[in-house]
């Protein structure tokens, strides 16, 4: 999945799952886990026994917020239209 697919999503869902992210940087869902218990994103759930679902905003802005740090494969889009 590609960060452009994330930003240009048309099914207005606010959420992105832990499959998703791990997806998107290329990494293994554990890595997500990590960097939750790390305090560097933060999870949500719908209800109690919920599966954990991340805000695509807060994804978002955490991406921009570590440009630096992001693979180099993940190429950071201004708009949709690129």
């Amino acid at each position: 999945m590609l960060l452009n697919d994330i930003k240009c999503m048309e099914n207005n869902n606010p959420y992105l799952t832990t499959k998703e992210i791990a997806k998107l940087f290329n990494v293994r869902a554990i890595t997500i886990y990590r960097w939750e218990k790390k305090g560097l994103i933060k999870s949500h759930r719908l209800n109690p026994k919920g599966k954990k679902l991340f805000i695509k905003e807060e994804i978002l802005r955490f991406i921009d917020n570590n440009k630096h740090s992001v693979s180099s494969d993940i190429k950071l889009l201004d708009n949709c239209d690129s």
